[in-house]
């Protein structure tokens, strides 16, 4: 009797690994588990994340640009936090937005249109930074940053560490 039920245990462990087993596994736990379980264990991390550069414009004039580009690997909405940090790393101030990020996005703002028109643009050396507070349409939460621009010198005007 034992040795029946090792047989027809290595038979049905032998079922389980074929591949196409496999995703009715993988379909039913996520059932069982509920649909957070994809986004918690399964979902590759970051769910999304940013690139930040200052730069100056092409034409002569005070204000400064902060080029953004954010790659959503997974739809999800919430909030990004933004603010400028000094070259030992403390925030200066900040601002923050709620919005919902798909795919990947390139934008070029004004520093202050960037900052909401909350923060004065320091006449030291700065870094401009990001964080994301999001949820998954499943509505699993994340917290994904931060990401930082090179430090900024205004008074040579390029990336301080060139």
């Amino acid at each position: 009797m034992m040795r029946d039920d090792l047989i027809h245990l290595r038979a049905t462990l032998r079922r389980w690994t074929d591949r196409d087993s496999f995703w009715l596994l993988l379909a039913l736990a996520v059932a069982f588990w509920g649909p957070g379980v994809w986004d918690r264990h399964i979902r590759e991390r970051p769910w999304i994340s940013a690139a930040l550069a200052i730069e100056q414009p092409a034409y002569e004039g005070p204000t400064l640009l902060i080029r953004d580009i954010v790659e959503a690997h997974s739809p999800v909405s919430g909030e990004r936090l933004i603010w400028i940090e000094d070259q030992e790393g403390a925030r200066l101030c900040g601002s923050h937005r709620e919005d919902g990020w798909e795919g990947r996005s390139v934008r070029t703002w004004s520093a202050a249109a960037f900052f909401d028109h909350a923060c004065p643009i320091p006449e030291t050396p700065w870094r401009a930074c990001t964080r994301f507070v999001v949820l998954t349409a499943w509505g699993s939460r994340g917290s994904f940053g931060p990401y930082c621009s090179a430090l900024f010198d205004p008074k040579i005007g390029t990336d301080h560490r060139r």
